[in-house]
């Protein structure tokens, strides 16, 4: 399976990682396909970026709001700026 693994597979046990943790074979085989396929390597540093982001909006979007009776136009402009925030971040960080 490591030097069998298609770009296709590589992708789909990169989105199951996220679900489950792989077996050693499983993060063997996307180690060794990730040493020789460039797009599978950059797929995987763009799957890490927007965890990243997704982890940071998170953590900081839990605030409460208070502007309107459902607090939800505070709430989505918050999520906004975080989110512009978050990728400007990111891509500074390139």
């Amino acid at each position: 399976m490591v030097l069998t693994l298609q770009c296709d597979d590589n992708r789909r046990l990169r989105a199951m990682s996220h679900d489950r943790r792989l077996d050693v074979w499983q993060r063997m085989a996307i180690f060794g396909h990730a040493i020789a396929c460039g797009p599978c390597r950059r797929f995987t540093q763009g799957m890490r970026r927007i965890n990243r982001s997704a982890r940071r909006i998170h953590a900081t979007v839990a605030e409460p709001s208070a502007t309107d009776e459902n607090g939800t136009a505070a709430a989505l402009d918050r999520i906004r700026r975080r989110v512009e925030r978050a990728v400007s971040a990111d891509d500074s960080g390139r």
